[in-house]
């Protein structure tokens, strides 16, 4: 489910903006020895926008933390990626140039060859 928000521009276009669905959170229980910081983000919401069910309410501090950890999430998945492809691209360099050097010397080779025919 989709929710939409539909605006009227000054130049006659409609502009249409997607906002996050609603969501109902089913959690597994929380361990007993958990600390203070799971426990408060089990309490948090899922994300910021979520429904929370008949006669329980979110405070605006549980919606804040749903948005720090939902953030901390993609700070983590943004780094590990930006890592990766850091190493990726070193070694694809370094495989680049090895290579190229062994080419360098199997041509360098081939016309010292061709210059004693």
């Amino acid at each position: 489910m989709r929710v939409s928000l539909l605006l009227w521009s000054g130049d006659g276009y409609n502009s249409r903006f997607y906002l996050p669905a609603p969501t109902i959170s089913l959690h597994p229980p929380l361990a007993l020895n958990a600390g203070r910081l799971a426990k408060f983000f089990y309490k948090c919401p899922d994300n910021a926008f979520q429904v929370a069910l008949s006669g329980t309410s979110f405070s605006l501090l549980q919606r804040i933390g749903a948005i720090v950890r939902n953030g901390a999430k993609l700070f983590a998945v943004g780094t590990t990626s930006s890592l990766v492809n850091f190493h990726y691209r070193i070694g694809w360099y370094c495989c680049n140039k090895c290579v190229d050097k062994c080419l360098w010397v199997d041509f360098a080779r081939f016309i010292e060859n061709q210059r004693s025919h």
